[in-house]
């Protein structure tokens, strides 16, 4: 339970994201789960890794610690997406084919697997 309450504060620590993807945009996730997408930082998703790394060297992969594994899991994808939607935004323009499928993705994630398990 204390590596899930740890990725709860991680997930919600750090500094924001360097932009605003998802504007107005609907999500399914009941507001006390939801992930937001400046809890997706660099500093987020490389402590999340570290946990990864960890569980996975120590093969403490089950009971208490799935959860953890589960939420850690979320918040690198969730920070791949974001960060791959970013790229395309500022080095096609945002308008981009490329740029607007990206953002749909991640912003399709957020609203509806951008959640932490508790």
């Amino acid at each position: 339970m204390k590596m899930l309450v740890a990725l709860v504060v991680l997930a919600t620590s750090g500094s924001p994201a360097s932009s605003d993807l998802c504007t107005g945009r609907a999500s399914s996730i009941a507001p006390d789960m939801q992930i937001q997408e400046a809890d997706l930082t660099r500093e987020a998703a490389v402590q999340a890794a570290e946990l990864l790394a960890v569980r996975i060297r120590e093969d403490t992969l089950e009971g208490e610690m799935e959860l953890g594994i589960l939420n850690a899991k979320k918040v690198v994808e969730g920070y791949l997406l974001r960060r791959h939607a970013e790229h395309f935004s500022s080095e096609l323009g945002p308008q981009d084919p490329a740029a607007e499928e990206a953002r749909e993705v991640f912003c399709n994630w957020l609203s509806t697997e951008g959640f932490l398990y508790d």
